[in-house]
């Protein structure tokens, strides 16, 4: 997850996980990235909408 240029850190407490992400540099790639990440996990995908909603996704 660290490899995603948005991510700033990453920290897991039980069975979450904690990602700080950097709206401001979203990528599309970073957003397909993280997508994939979440479907593999099982995360909440509305929280990866909110990301794309956010009008700061680039290409």
């Amino acid at each position: 997850m660290e490899r995603i240029a948005c991510i700033r850190s990453v920290k897991g407490v039980g069975r979450r996980v904690f990602m700080d992400i950097d709206r401001s540099t979203v990528t599309a790639t970073d957003l397909e990235e993280l997508n994939a990440i979440y479907h593999r996990y099982g995360g909440d995908l509305t929280q990866l909408t909110a990301l794309s909603e956010g009008g700061h996704a680039q290409d």
